[in-house]
């Protein structure tokens, strides 16, 4: 395989993370039922460190898949399956240990909510990062 079109999927599989991520970013903000200013700003501040590699703008893709979040927050099956199906794209603990510590960054920012840490611990589960 050529080098462009290695580094090209590798862009695209980075991508791929990367809206995963945002998409989970976005469930750490829902899970406390309230959106604080102090974790806007989390939020904002981290989706802007992100490498960003699509047609669609960062704020567009973001406000699209609100929809997707809300939806998943129906039941604690919709949310489980919601969360598996995006830590599944994660497959190095490189990426993986970047996940976690944008979530716990911003579940933390406002104060910490038994909601926030069950979902922390949800997603450590589904990127197999739970310690025995």
């Amino acid at each position: 395989m050529k080098k462009s079109a290695l580094k090209q999927q590798e862009q695209l599989a980075k991508q791929t993370q990367n809206e995963a991520l945002v998409r989970l970013m976005l469930l750490a903000r829902y899970q406390d039922k309230k959106l604080s200013l102090s974790e806007q700003d989390a939020f904002n501040r981290s989706l802007q460190k992100i490498e960003w590699h699509s047609v669609t703008d960062v704020t567009m893709f973001t406000m699209r898949e609100i929809a997707s979040v809300r939806k998943a927050l129906e039941t604690p099956e919709k949310t489980e399956t919601f969360i598996q199906q995006q830590c599944v794209l994660f497959t190095n603990s490189e990426a993986k240990n970047q996940c976690l510590a944008v979530l716990r960054h911003i579940a933390a920012a406002d104060k910490n909510d038994l909601r926030e840490n069950q979902f922390i611990h949800q997603v450590e589960a589904a990127l197999g990062m739970v310690s025995a």
